[in-house]
């Protein structure tokens, strides 16, 4: 029999860490078995079991001592392969076993064994399938899994084993690790053989073509970058799997399975290797840390665990926020170098491999494309080199212009550039940046509209962009501790650059408002180094992060040598770049309120940078998902009414009447004579001043359709009192409108909301209206768990039939219903400790009205339960603005008192806050 570091495929015999671990622990669980005598299976899994949490112990002793997790992974291989040898040896009989060989695959292969990780096994056998091969091998998994350990497994002959890894890019994969374990050394030997002889000799193009497919599918399904609010260890864009991805490659193209055989062979620098090297580790390390904590699988840094890590890790900062953050900031930083080096060098074997484009890594090609670019830098292909090395030494103000070559020629930095960059990083003085003629070339950059983001972008990875503007450098790698911001604060002011480009020759119909915007902005300059700052005061973890920002924007002005106008201009777009937002979910009918936001902005310029800025913020917040129609009407509302007010009161009053009497006439249009006049000036007039502004013309024809259907039945007796409701799918968005038209009463909304979650339909928006004659006109947008409209007819009956049954019956039972219900798609996506509750009374904002706003994990049920909590203790819902983003629960309500009027008892108020608070916090 042999144990472990056996031979591997495709080279000779693998190194001995997990086999010299294995050897260790055998000869230990040998005697403690041995010592207990004859036993019966139980009595002896019993000891197995105990013997495996003891050794676990130890290693997470090893860990909390400061041990390398890449050393405890090893380790456990060892751990591991020493328990199957010794299952092995105790299964079956010895002929059996002569037929089979064990070997361990995947990161069992690799003997990077996390604390939670899978044991992959494969069992080859020779070419027969006798029972008692199978007994063999069911006894040893029987045990594993009676154990608790993962276990993945295949059993074949070498022959199928071939054939699986030809056809299934996984699976060889998985192979290109393997490892044998024990077993017959003829066996492995003929498939270590055949598998070279075949799978890694045939069909290598398609391989490495797959692997740069699926690598490029993986980094779009984590979010294609590093910075990710909560990084994926394993599989995010840096990580593990990133480092094993070069090793593969390396491996099946022939040019070496590790780094250091790579640096040789001249793919990547030797010190290159060492620092990714360096960074697996790290990574290995916090995964170790991660699984522990957890109490099981799972390679997600969420928001939650990066403080309980950072803490358990043994950080030394004051809090837990700053211990968090130096967590984080070692963590991105290692998968940047991961990412940096690996994938670069990955791309390039492949390409020389498979004939394909070099792309960015062509100058290893021998390109003979060249041409002259300007200012000693030549152009080849699409890549900028470097004329000579010393280039930026002779002339250290090309460390900024090489930015402005780049912009201009379409091109990006070949690796020898990338490489003089970050050699030179020393030339990047305080006195060279205040050049004037330094930062004017930095300025044309930022004055090409639609180009900005890429360069600012490369000069951030280069750790330019930081020199140039140190107000934006602590942003690096910061982790924002918020809700919604899936990046860190730097890269979410990369993509809020790369949304403001976007906007300048966009297809997309809703940028073409925004495209007209950006086309008379005179100054770019200003509005790009406004969104460059507008987030730098969360460095600080200032509570109003904004003062912050307008005062280092003010500092950047100055030193850009920006006064008067554009001075003021650009501090007051970071100073203002939440309020466009904070307006537009007040009272718009309201003038005072649009009186009070044009007194803030001044002048049209402003508003229209600001309004730029505001949408590229929100847009990089979620994507375009985040920026919903409904939120996208109440900004442009705004917007425009601002302008009119900013010409004056008296043309803001006649354009506002002119703007009401077009929209009649498109709602007119619409309807095309399907109902009189008088119907539809009827139906807006009842409705109330802000309804045309709040819904497109073509929704506002399907309310006028419902509730004309709907009073049409007043004469067919006890249909009357039967909501209409009317479904519509909008399959590309991915939801379905529901316009709900019924007699106002009391309950209703809460009803209408516990009747969705009763047939288990998530709510995404809502507006409600009740015209003056009281009926009630409601709009959501709705979607299943799947993200899909409810399309079906069951979930649509099992609606209606519960909110007609809620509405007919004396006593509400729609709690009781959803008492049983399951966590929400979002729950399940987030767990709720990922976003704190808050609540908050209004009283201010809009003169006469009380407003309730409430942001809270969304979860079934909420919606019904505080719209209940509302109406029980006694208030009025006059109307809402409801909204599920990113599984939070994002409601204003604006209520009344019983007697339908304003609100005045302060004591009621404090009463229905605390009733709230139960709510939300259940």
């Amino acid at each position: 029999m042999m144990v472990g570091g056996g031979t591997g495929p495709g080279g000779p015999a693998t190194k001995e860490g997990s086999a010299s671990g294995g050897q260790v622990v055998l000869p230990r669980l040998e005697e403690l078995v041995e010592k207990a005598g004859p036993v019966s299976a139980e009595v002896r899994l019993d000891l197995i079991r105990h013997f495996i949490r003891e050794e676990e112990a130890k290693l997470v002793g090893q860990a909390k001592a400061g041990g390398s997790g890449l050393e405890l992974a090893h380790r456990r291989a060892g751990l591991l392969s020493g328990v199957l040898v010794h299952l092995w040896n105790h299964a079956g009989d010895q002929e059996s076993k002569s037929r089979l060989v064990l070997g361990a695959v995947g990161g069992f292969g690799r003997e990077e064994m996390s604390p939670a990780s899978d044991v992959d096994l494969v069992f080859i056998r020779d070419g027969g399938k006798e029972k008692t091969e199978e007994e063999v091998v069911r006894q040893i998994l029987y045990v594993l899994w009676d154990i608790g350990l993962k276990v993945g497994h295949a059993c074949r002959t070498v022959a199928e084993t071939i054939e699986r890894a030809e056809s299934e890019p996984m699976i060889k994969t998985a192979l290109l690790d393997a490892r044998c374990l024990v077993g017959s050394p003829s066996l492995w030997q003929q498939f270590d053989s055949e598998f070279l002889k075949k799978s890694l000799s045939r069909g290598v193009e398609h391989y490495l073509s797959w692997r740069l497919e699926n690598q490029a599918a993986r980094h779009a399904k984590e979010g294609g970058t590093i910075y990710v609010q909560e990084p994926n260890l394993k599989t995010g864009v840096g990580g593990l799997r990133d480092f094993h991805n070069l090793r593969w490659v390396g491996k099946v193209s022939g040019q070496g399975d590790t780094l250091a055989g790579l640096a040789a062979q001249g793919w990547l620098g030797t010190e290159e290797a060492v620092l990714a090297e360096k960074a697996f580790a790290f990574l290995m390390t916090v995964r170790e840390w991660l699984h522990d904590l957890q109490g099981g699988a799972g390679d997600v840094l969420t928001l939650r665990l990066q403080g309980e890590l950072a803490v358990a890790m043994g950080y030394p900062q004051p809090n837990i926020l700053r211990q968090s953050e130096a967590l984080m900031r070692e963590v991105y930083g290692h998968m940047r170098s991961i990412h940096l080096i690996c994938n670069p060098a990955s791309t390039r074997i492949c390409q020389q491999i498979t004939g394909k484009p070099r792309g960015i890594w062509s100058f290893f090609s021998g390109w003979q494309g060249s041409r002259r670019a300007t200012d000693g830098f030549i152009l080849k292909g699409a890549e900028l080199e470097a004329e000579n090395p010393q280039i930026f030494v002779q002339d250290p103000s090309r460390m900024i212009r090489v930015f402005r070559i780049l912009q201009d020629q379409g091109s990006v930095p070949s690796a020898q550039l990338v490489a003089l960059l970050r050699a030179n990083f020393g030339l990047l003085t305080e006195e060279l940046l205040r050049r004037r003629e330094v930062q004017e070339v930095f300025l044309h950059i930022l004055k090409q509209k639609g180009k900005v983001a890429r360069i600012l972008r490369l000069m951030h990875e280069n750790g330019v962009l930081g020199r140039m503007i140190p107000e934006f450098a602590p942003l690096t790698c910061l982790v924002q501790h918020e809700f919604f911001h899936r990046y860190t604060a730097d890269e979410h002011t990369l993509v809020c650059l790369e949304q403001l480009d976007a906007m300048l020759d966009s297809k997309d119909p809703d940028l073409r408002k925004y495209a007209e915007l950006y086309a008379r902005v005179e100054a770019p300059e200003i509005l790009v180094l406004a969104m460059l700052l507008h987030d730098t005061g969360k460095a600080e973890l200032s509570r109003h992060h904004e003062e912050v920002g307008a005062a280092n924007a003010a500092r950047v002005a100055r030193r850009f040598h920006f006064w008067g106008r554009n001075l003021s201009l650009m501090t007051f777009l970071v100073d203002h770049h939440m309020t466009l937002g904070n307006f537009a979910r007040q009272n718009l009918d309201e003038p005072e309120t649009i009186r009070t936001f044009a007194r803030i902005v001044q002048d049209e310029e402003r508003l229209d940078l600001l309004m730029l800025l505001s949408a590229a913020d929100v847009r990089a917040v979620a994507g375009r998902n985040n920026w919903s129609s409904w939120r996208e009407l109440l900004v442009w509302d705004l917007y425009s009414r601002t302008r009119r007010m900013l010409a004056g009161e008296e043309e803001f009053l006649r354009a506002e009447e002119e703007e009401r009497a077009g929209r009649t006439r498109q709602v007119a249009a619409v309807l095309n004579g399907s109902f009189s006049a008088q119907e539809m000036l009827n139906h807006l007039e009842r409705m109330g001043p802000s309804y045309l502004r709040q819904c497109t013309a073509e929704l506002v024809a399907r309310h006028i359709r419902a509730v004309h259907d709907f009073l049409e039945r007043r004469v067919a007796g006890p249909e009357a009192l039967v909501p209409l409701v009317v479904w519509q799918d909008y399959s590309e968005e991915g939801h379905t409108e529901v316009i709900v038209v019924t007699w106002n009463r009391e309950k209703l909304f809460s009803k209408i909301a516990g009747s969705f979650a009763v047939a288990g339909i998530n709510i995404l928006s809502a507006n409600i209206f009740t015209r003056s004659d009281d009926v009630v006109v409601d709009t959501f947008r709705v979607c299943t768990d799947r993200l899909e409209p409810v399309s079906h007819r069951i979930d649509r009956e099992l609606f209606e039939k519960t909110l007609t049954e809620a509405l007919g019956a004396t006593e509400d039972h729609l709690a009781e219903r959803l008492a049983g219900q399951g966590p929400t798609m979002w729950q399940k996506a987030i767990g709720e400790a990922e976003f704190p509750a808050s609540l908050r009374m209004d009283t201010e904002s809009e003169p006469g009205r009380t407003l309730v706003h409430v942001q809270a994990p969304d979860r079934v049920g909420l919606l019904h339960a505080l719209t209940r909590a509302m109406s029980e203790e006694g208030f009025q819902i006059e109307g809402a603005r409801i909204t599920t983003e990113k599984g939070a629960a994002i409601d204003t309500f604006s209520i009344l008192d019983s007697e339908g009027r304003p609100v005045t008892a302060l004591a009621n108020l404090d009463r229905l806050l605390a009733r709230l608070k139960g709510v939300v916090s259940r």
